[in-house]
């Protein structure tokens, strides 16, 4: 099967590959185009491989193995090479945590960068929400969307180039318990598939990375475990919005970091170095995750250079936020995650 994301990178994904349902890009955030995935710049090849051949490697961190051209990461089930056309995964197991690094990667070859932030659109202007995951950025694109007038670029990560434009990255809604004073109607149709008490829901939380390090063993109740997990489920925006509430694209205009600390809420200018710096720490931590240690024995195996992947990214926001007022707004921590929403749109209503 061939997709395509923004006609930037193509991802050709073998027949043999055991678990496409749950591949990032699906719930259309990809295109299935044939004319989409031949425009694209870059791509990505995914093969199934039951066992992977270590031969000819030399171990370098624990399960991290390099070769010519290429790592093999052992736990993640992984093979990953450089080739002309792109990057070639051969995998295992499911493969999203190596497919979103290399999709950056390649997004970055190509003059464009992730970032984790959420993002709205007005008159193809574009407000920015970056912060860290679970200080209430979904429950505030929701409130912002129904509520306010804006339209949906994403609520978790945005594609976006050095001259300010974003590129919207609509994927599903990761929905928690906690989120259901948002979506009233959806929980009532999804009764009993989601943990709705929070005690029980934080504590599974703080377990998860063991349990998924668990289940890599056995990739296939891996891949059940995540569709079928009771700690949150994944809603398409086009579940929850009109077609219309969904926007095609915007050129930055505001920036604003959420933050959430047990304090008076306050509102303070950033300088640019001081939002770059935050936006891209935060995305590095969201899409490389645990994998930095793999992705930094790349750079130095010569499978990427450190200056295109750190400098480069840093350089895509740096020159995409150029101009732009900054501003970090801190809402305290008593105010429950439904109503950072009303939050964000007191302060920009007062700054009218």
């Amino acid at each position: 099967m061939k997709y395509s994301i923004a006609k930037i990178v193509g991802f050709d994904v073998e027949d043999s590959y055991k678990w496409q349902e749950t591949l990032f890009f699906n719930y259309n955030l990809a295109s299935i185009n044939e004319n989409d995935y031949e425009s694209c710049k870059s791509f990505i090849k995914i093969s199934y491989s039951h066992e992977l051949q270590m031969d000819d490697t030399r171990e370098i961190a624990d399960g991290v193995y390099i070769g010519q051209g290429f790592i093999i990461d052992k736990e993640f089930g992984a093979k990953i090479e450089k080739k002309d056309f792109g990057y070639h995964l051969t995998v295992s197991q499911e493969c999203n945590e190596w497919l979103v690094v290399c999709f950056q990667l390649l997004l970055l070859e190509n003059g464009y960068s992730l970032i984790h932030a959420a993002g709205l659109e007005k008159e193809s202007k574009a407000m920015l929400l970056p912060s860290w995951g679970g200080v209430g950025k979904t429950a505030t694109v929701v409130k912002m969307v129904k509520d306010n007038g804006w339209k949906l670029l994403g609520d978790d990560l945005l594609i976006i180039d050095s001259k300010g434009n974003v590129i919207p990255f609509l994927k599903p809604f990761v929905i928690y318990g906690y989120h259901e004073p948002l979506f009233p109607e959806l929980f009532k149709q999804k009764r009993g598939i989601i943990i709705r008490n929070h005690s029980i829901s934080d504590a599974l939380r703080k377990f998860i990375p063991s349990i998924k390090k668990m289940l890599r063993i056995m990739p296939g109740l891996l891949a059940f475990a995540r569709k079928h997990n009771p700690h949150s489920m994944r809603i398409k925006p086009s579940e929850v919005f009109f077609e219309e509430q969904l926007s095609k694209g915007a050129i930055v205009s505001q920036v604003t970091w959420l933050e959430r600390l047990p304090a008076i809420g306050m509102v303070k200018t950033l300088k640019n170095e001081q939002i770059v710096s935050k936006i891209t720490a935060v995305t590095i931590l969201e899409v490389f995750g645990e994998r930095i240690n793999a992705i930094n024995i790349m750079c130095g195996s010569g499978i990427f250079n450190f200056s295109d992947l750190y400098v480069k990214m840093h350089n895509v926001i740096s020159k995409s936020l150029e101009g732009i007022t900054s501003t970090q707004l801190t809402i305290p921590t008593e105010v429950p995650i439904e109503n950072v929403g009303d939050k964000v749109i007191e302060y920009l209503e007062g700054q009218k």
